[in-house]
């Protein structure tokens, strides 16, 4: 039975034996203390530390490998090129003899990787959503521990009221990145922290699906990935979640009689280093949009959307995001002149957007809603050039009841059906125009408009809505064993989204565009319908809730008069929960609520007195 000797100390324990700090004789598959003390398991494997280990882990590993590093779990290859072994060497490995492994496929989804040969490259990075990292001799092998995450998670319990959950539930397990990790989250662990604060929180706040539901959101997946080749784009990334977690923190103290005190020096750091990473953001943009590639590149594109994500995300007091989605039209519009197109594409739902997709979706949805949202006549801006949009959305009925059937006709990014996303670009358009007419001949040729817009809207969203309870009850009411309670959950939820925007759309059409007064029958019976929809179906702390501030925001403003006043609780209670999960534009949000129920005035009247260019499109 193999013993160490008494002189020699043992590094090799097993994990019991190291908890109780006592030697271990390393007898296998038992020891002796495990033995005599009961233990079920002597577990001998090497575990990864997370979060406070962090330094320590990344030493051992890189000494075992000279051109590795360890993040956050994920091992990386340094600058240098990895030695390949040699065709002639007796050491090397005949490739054709290599043991059979996963590797990330093209889709950038990771999988396991059980090759027993650290044969990497430059850049190959190996994502571990792990825990435990076995090394022998020259040899890895890598055994993958999925997170402990259930699918049937309800998204009250996975919601931001309950966090911030500890670094060490965040994985990364969906993110593939393509290139070693830049120096500035390598060479702070302030920095490592914030980004994962940004995948583990903020990300999930931009797509109304839970994120169990949605992992290839493209906030948790590409846009960290063309920040790892985008300097500008990973500090802009890092001041919105430096920005975001102070708003969190801000909240809290304004709630607490007492704040640690360490908590309010973190808040003062992430403050300080928001405004710095924020200025050198933009002095490296200004850079960018001056070199004619970089100008053309996806990363340039993305640091320009994303920061009119934090103007409209934080109604941050430098208020550009119109500024900064006219200059992204400028980049498209830019783009398409090199390809002869003179629109861009916005393709029926999916769940699995490649970058250029996902960054006009992104585009199109901030134009969208912005639109809808905000007072064009305010911007004073001078006009931009127009951008076309070709939607790309299933007219045949058939497929669309069978997409409806298995769940898929409403896309997770947007929470809108693509051809409702296109009825909404039309609304935006006539408000446009309603807002540009001089004259009552001019205001004559869009109110027909307007009302057969409003009609087709209602109309469709009626027939629909009709077809998916049809659904319900012949598919999926029954609770067979084949039932899938939280999928059909999410699909709800996304209903209700889709809904009370198709919904909202049309109070403005009959509000902004055709005068319908606010104590009108039909205005009344509308927005009790989209409040029995928000109240009934958006839980709280949950991502639908903050894409659709936009909605919260229009329809608050309009419970003017007795018989609507008493549904205010519904939206203030949404909006301190927005604002208690660091959503700061809610603030303003509720402001010009509170103007529009004092003075009984439309929210446009009370932007247009004060003002106020803001936008709720997150």
């Amino acid at each position: 039975m193999p013993v160490n000797s008494s002189n020699r100390r043992s590094r090799s324990g097993c994990s019991s034996c190291k908890r109780a700090r006592i030697k271990c004789d390393e007898t296998r598959p038992k020891c002796l203390n495990c033995v005599r003390r009961g233990e079920k398991e002597c577990d001998y494997s090497l575990q990864l530390k997370w979060g406070g280990q962090f330094k320590r882990v990344a030493g051992k590993v890189s000494k075992d490998l000279p051109d590795a590093a360890l993040f956050n779990g994920v091992l990386i290859m340094g600058k240098k090129r990895a030695r390949l072994p040699n065709k002639n060497s007796k050491k090397g490995l005949d490739p054709e003899n290599r043991p059979n492994g996963k590797v990330s496929g093209p889709t950038g989804h990771p999988e396991v990787i059980t090759s027993t040969t650290p044969d990497f490259q430059t850049g190959d990075i190996v994502c571990l959503d792990a825990s435990v990292l076995k090394l022998n001799q020259a040899q890895l092998e890598y055994s993958l521990e999925m997170d402990a995450r259930s699918p049937q998670v309800d998204v009250e319990e996975s919601s931001l009221s309950k966090r911030p959950l500890p670094i060490d539930r965040c994985s990364l397990n969906i993110l593939q990145l393509a290139h070693p990790s830049p120096d500035i989250l390598f060479n702070s662990a302030h920095h490592a922290e914030l980004f994962e604060f940004y995948l583990c929180e903020t990300s999930r706040l931009f797509v109304p699906t839970p994120y169990y539901a949605y992992q290839t959101n493209p906030f948790n997946t590409i846009l960290p990935q063309l920040a790892m080749q985008s300097p500008t784009l990973l500090k802009l990334i890092l001041a919105f979640a430096a920005n975001h977690r102070r708003q969190i923190a801000n909240y809290q103290q304004g709630s607490q009689s007492l704040i640690p005190l360490d908590r309010s020096t973190d808040n003062k750091m992430d403050g300080k280093l928001a405004d710095q990473l924020l200025g050198e953001t933009f002095a490296q943009l200004l850079s960018q949009l001056s070199d004619m590639k970089q100008r053309r590149s996806n990363s340039t594109l993305a640091t320009i959307l994303m920061l009119a994500g934090f103007d409209i995300f934080f109604c941050d007091t430098r208020n550009k995001w119109r500024a900064h989605i006219n200059g992204a039209r400028g980049l498209l519009l830019d783009k398409l002149g090199t390809t002869g197109r003179n629109a861009v594409r916005i393709a029926k739902k999916s769940r699995h957007l490649d970058t250029d997709s996902f960054l006009v979706h992104w585009f199109s949805y901030l134009n969208i809603i912005g639109s809808l949202s905000s007072v064009k006549r305010v911007a004073q801006l001078s006009n931009p050039e127009p951008l076309a949009y070709e939607f790309d959305f299933d007219q045949d009925v058939s497929v669309v009841s069978v997409h409806r059937a298995q769940l898929k006709d409403i896309d997770y990014f947007t929470g809108l059906e693509t051809k409702l996303l296109s009825l909404l670009a039309d609304v935006a358009n006539l408000i446009d125009q309603k807002e540009a007419c001089e004259n009552a001949e001019q205001l004559h040729h869009v109110i027909p408009k307007a009302l057969d817009l409003a009609h087709n809207i209602e109309t469709y969203l009626d027939a629909s809505e009709a077809e998916r309870e049809q659904i319900y009850h012949q598919f999926y009411a029954t609770n067979s064993p084949s039932f899938d309670s939280a999928k059909y959950k999410t699909y709800r939820t996304l209903r209700a989204t889709n809904a009370v925007f198709a919904l909202t759309a049309v109070l403005q059409l009959k509000r902004r565009v055709l005068g319908i007064t606010r104590n009108s029958p039909t205005i009344t019976i509308l927005l009790l319908r989209i409040t029995k929809l928000i109240h009934e179906e958006i839980p709280f702390s949950s991502s639908a809730e903050s894409c659709i501030t936009f909605c919260l925001f229009c329809c608050g403003c309009e419970l003017i008069g007795s018989n609507l006043a008493l549904h205010r609780g519904v939206y203030i209670d949404h909006m301190e929960t927005l604002l208690r999960n660091g959503m700061s534009s809610a603030r303003q949000a509720r402001v010009v609520m509170e103007y529009c129920w004092r003075d009984e005035k439309s929210w446009w009247e009370i932007m247009e007195e004060q003002n106020l260019d803001l936008s709720f499109a997150i």
